[in-house]
């Protein structure tokens, strides 16, 4: 489906007078094709507008390139769209020299974003040229483009690109370690399969190895897909490393996030998924106000798991991090508009607000999602949730759309969102139906993986109690 923020465009794109001038192509079938694309996005008919790019591929002149550039980077929201301008561009003759000269001329200027679709449609040009022209990147003052260009320098698996990213390897080393520092070491260990702390012990390695090391090969590890082994004190929120220093928490509140997770408590009634209002679907717990088994039960309730990790994860951030919390249910409560530095009292304030957090509602996910994206220095979101997309609690929101304005969001921006889904676990007594979380966690590792996020099932770890919420762990 295409994004329906794609329509507010579309008298832009069918007042055909606004565009370029049109020379050596036909000037009547460029105004057609931009009618064409136009209706096509009006109609949410994405083969219509991908075979409009595919006739300006053919078309292949100067004014076609323009016209698809001008299509591509401005209405190319979903990620097939996309992909189809950034291949179609990528193919058209004289393409790297024309890319390169328009680095040149926002190099540094302006909107990051036309940065990002330069390098994307570069890392698409065949050949070790392309490679060369995507190094130029690196020095970009915007780690958006800065972190695309290492991305698509890692899947390039060339030689010419290890060189370089050990270079700005070095410069990152001088600075407070965020996201991109270690988006480097990834791509690094997926060209080398090789991980150093000391960028002297890399040029080591690297000099004897600089003629000949081909990382194509078969007899290293960093092709293998193994995650490089983390290092250093980054907190951790389940067990994924918390390396942004420019972050949003976004935490799911709705009434679902009430049910106990732990299935083997005396005395506990039946607990199913459902609604988000629950309604009857929890019967009423046999558990003694105040007893053990009370207590116990309100720890493995999924809100406070998720409040508990919350707060010990704020506690460890360092004062040079940018974080928001955002809640939400039927409505979006962000704990505060801005980004704020963990300071101690900025941590103070927000373990008072996460003690604070009420359960009820329903599920708006998409506006939890856009609020989170609201934040221009976001690099990294971490979202939690029990359940399936429903604003009104009734009805399950269409997931597709959700992907498809996430996209939108982010193709230019190539954040992960790193999603936190609980553990349906076999069916018991105590535990119920666990088809609405199975059918959660689905969605949750699908919008992890759509933006190279990953995606984490929380367990319930008998070794912790209340008296010991840390249990025995090392």
């Amino acid at each position: 489906m295409i994004s329906s923020l794609c329509r507010s465009v579309l008298i832009l794109l069918l007042a055909v007078g606004v565009a370029h001038p049109v020379f050596a192509a036909d000037k009547k079938e460029l105004k057609q094709l931009k009618k064409d694309f136009a209706k096509a996005l009006s109609e949410e008919n994405e083969e219509a507008a991908i075979s409009v790019f595919t006739r300006l591929g053919e078309i292949g002149d100067e004014d076609a390139r323009e016209e698809l550039y001008n299509l591509g980077f401005g209405y190319a929201t979903t990620p097939t769209l996309y992909a189809a301008a950034v291949s179609t561009l990528s193919s058209f003759e004289g393409m790297l020299e024309f890319l390169d000269e328009r680095y040149g001329k926002v190099d540094n200027k302006g909107d990051f974003r036309e940065r990002v679709f330069l390098a994307d449609i570069t890392a698409k040009v065949p050949g070790d040229d392309a490679i060369v022209s995507l190094t130029a990147y690196l020095a970009d003052n915007s780690p958006f483009v800065t972190g695309a260009a290492v991305e698509h320098l890692a899947n390039s698996m060339s030689r010419a690109a290890i060189e370089p990213l050990i270079e700005l390897l070095k410069e990152l080393s001088k600075k407070p370690k965020d996201v991109l520092y270690h988006q480097v070491r990834d791509g690094l260990w997926k060209l080398t399969g090789q991980d150093f702390d000391i960028i002297d012990d890399w040029m080591a390695w690297w000099e004897p190895n600089r003629a000949t090391f081909d990382p194509k090969s078969s007899e290293h590890e960093g092709k293998t897909g193994v995650e490089r082994k983390r290092r250093g004190d980054d907190p951790e929120f389940w067990g994924v490393p918390v390396e942004s220093k420019n972050i949003v928490f976004v935490i799911d509140t709705s009434g679902t996030m009430r049910f106990i997770e732990k299935d083997d408590i005396p005395g506990l009634g039946e607990v199913s998924g459902g609604s988000d209002t629950g309604g009857d679907q929890t019967k009423k717990a046999e558990i003694k106000p105040g007893s053990p088994e009370e207590r116990l039960a309100l720890f493995w309730s999924r809100i406070s798991m998720a409040k508990r990790e919350l707060a010990r994860v704020v506690q460890r951030l360092d004062n040079k991090t940018l974080y928001r919390i955002v809640r939400f249910d039927t409505n979006v409560i962000p704990e505060t508009k801005t980004p704020k530095p963990a300071t101690p009292g900025s941590k103070s304030k927000s373990l008072k607000w996460i003690e604070d957090i009420k359960i009820k509602g329903n599920t708006a996910t998409l506006d939890a999602l856009l609020e989170a994206f609201s934040d221009p220095r976001c690099n990294t979101i971490y979202f939690l949730s029990d359940g399936v997309p429903s604003k009104d609690g009734k009805n399950d929101d269409p997931t597709r759309p959700i992907l498809d304005k996430v996209f939108a969001e982010n193709r230019f921006r190539k954040i992960k969102i790193h999603t936190f889904g609980f553990d349906p676990a076999p069916e018991t007594p105590n535990r119920g139906p666990s088809g609405g979380l199975i059918e959660s966690n689905k969605w949750l590792a699908e919008l992890a993986e759509s933006t190279g996020g990953k995606f984490t099932l929380m367990k319930v770890d008998p070794r912790r109690t209340p008296d010991k919420p840390d249990g025995d762990l090392k």
